[in-house]
């Protein structure tokens, strides 16, 4: 009996035995299984924010590599306008940061970063608007300073005191180069170009190409007559007539004693072969003054002289 009891006793103790075991790996199972699923979807969370900021992030590159694409027509214009594509690319990528699924520590020190970055960037751009209005040449002053960056912000001040000396130099340059004259290559001729060909002929002279108030024998005609007019540059008058012109075998005036004469003009003659200026009686008021000498040469009635 003795020995039965004790296979009883055995065989419940066995079966107590795997009970527990079977219990305790199944919640080691269960343990491992919940370790293993809070991992996992731990990485799909992280992996999945990641994948969103890169996308955010090449999003916000691609919209600045569009922009950059386009042509201003004012530099300053084009500056302030990448200035602020910055500032909204960091933005943008701290809102993806913020808008994660699970949103984690490392999500919020990202967000923070960016953040803080734009806030730089804005406070950069408010530095320069500032030298830029201090300086009188402006923005040529600010951009000496962006091309020549310095490490040390100790030297800021001297920096920005060559930017401004860089741009007063490249100024006058500048002004010396523009005030120089375009050297012209050739000169025109503006008779040749402001001449236009007239159609049909010419009533006086019968050639093509011009009329009559621009054919060449008529201008010849008129310079040879004032070239053979001997200029009646001294004229005695006495007792009422005209007195001869006399001129030497050279075809030049000579002087003679002028009578003065009432109600006459003196006014300047020119000789059109010495090129020299004398005095010539004017032809005002002389038919008044000779009424007899018309008297005696003609009967027409239609001269009235005004008494």
């Amino acid at each position: 009996m003795d020995t039965d009891l004790d296979d009883s006793i055995k065989a419940v103790i066995l079966r107590e035995v795997k009970n527990a075991v079977s219990s305790s790996q199944q919640d080691l199972l269960n343990s491992i299984t919940t370790v293993m699923d809070s991992r996992l979807s731990s990485f799909q969370s992280n992996l999945q924010q990641s994948q969103q900021e890169i996308s955010q992030t090449q999003i916000a590159k691609l919209e600045e590599t569009m922009t950059d694409n386009y042509s201003f027509q004012r530099k300053g214009n084009e500056n302030q306008y990448r200035h602020e594509v910055k500032v909204l690319t960091k933005l943008k990528e701290a809102k993806a940061s913020l808008e994660a699924p699970e949103l984690g520590i490392d999500s919020v020190r990202t967000a923070k970063m960016k953040i803080i970055e734009g806030i730089d960037l804005v406070r950069e751009r408010q530095k320069l608007i500032k030298l830029a209005d201090s300086s009188q040449l402006g923005w040529k002053v600010v951009s000496e300073y962006v091309a020549n960056p310095i490490a040390d912000d100790s030297e800021d001040e001297k920096k920005m005191m060559r930017a401004q000396s860089r741009a007063e130099r490249k100024s006058k340059a500048e002004k010396v180069k523009k005030g120089k004259p375009r050297p012209t290559p050739y000169s025109r001729n503006p008779e040749k170009e402001t001449k236009s060909v007239k159609p049909g002929r010419c009533f006086k002279c019968g050639n093509k190409g011009h009329w009559v108030d621009e054919c060449p024998d008529m201008k010849n005609k008129i310079s040879n007559s004032y070239s053979q007019i001997l200029v009646f540059d001294n004229i005695n008058v006495i007792q009422g007539h005209f007195a001869p012109l006399v001129s030497d075998s050279s075809n030049k005036s000579v002087n003679t004693k002028v009578n003065t004469v009432k109600n006459t003009h003196t006014v300047m003659c020119i000789d059109m072969n010495t090129t020299v200026q004398h005095e010539c009686v004017s032809p005002v008021g002389r038919l008044k003054v000779n009424i007899g000498q018309w008297k005696l040469i003609t009967e027409n009635k239609h001269i009235v002289i005004k008494q």
